[in-house]
């Protein structure tokens, strides 16, 4: 259970494409497996965070259906961060 929205959440922590990689799909294809693994595995929601900063990820998140849920700081860094949430369930109407 996470707690800035009390839903069962996977967490996506540290994922990364060697920069010589970049563009070629390979986060999106991550990004995908990581998503389709907690909906198997009975997960209500994925959650992540980035740095504030990083606008190209906090757009790119936003994108893939991602929203922010909340923010923090965490210990030794010198930036905020965005908490972000997907639901991977939908709710009957």
């Amino acid at each position: 259970e996470n707690w800035f929205t009390g839903k069962k959440s996977a967490y996506i922590s540290q994922l990364a494409v060697s920069p010589h990689l970049k563009k070629q799909g390979l986060g999106s294809l991550l990004m995908d497996l990581c998503e389709d693994l907690a909906k198997k595995e009975g997960f209500e929601s994925i959650q992540l965070d980035t740095a504030k900063p990083a606008g190209h990820l906090v757009a790119w998140y936003l994108k893939r259906g991602y929203r922010i849920v909340g923010e923090t700081h965490w210990e030794g860094k010198t930036y905020d961060s965005w908490i972000f949430e997907k639901d991977l369930i939908s709710n009957p109407l």
